[in-house]
């Protein structure tokens, strides 16, 4: 099922709603994911301040996907820029002084 995520709060709360659907209790889902409990409960309630990692992994661990739907009048172009992007991306950048 597609669900639509338009802000940080529908976004939790998904992620609360299937956790419990699932019978898993916050404090073991966090535990299970390695997270802590108050970030776990920061996400599923909406907090726009996270840790996007942290929201990525416990998404997977509770087998939620994100996906974004681009407009098919853009969808071909998009595809192009960010095969650009992960080119330089991934290109090794000559290491310099850290100041």
């Amino acid at each position: 099922m597609l669900l639509p995520v338009k802000t940080a709060d529908s976004l939790g709360l998904i992620m609360r709603a299937s956790r419990k659907a699932m019978s898993i209790r916050q404090d073991d889902a966090a535990g299970m994911i390695g997270i802590s409990e108050n970030f776990l409960s920061k996400v599923e309630r909406g907090g726009e301040a996270v840790q996007w990692g942290k929201v990525f992994q416990a998404l997977e661990a509770l087998g939620l996907k994100l996906s974004v739907e681009v407009p098919d009048s853009v969808a071909q172009q998009t595809l192009l820029n960010m095969a650009k992007y992960d080119a330089t991306k991934l290109t090794a950048k000559p290491a310099g002084p850290r100041f």
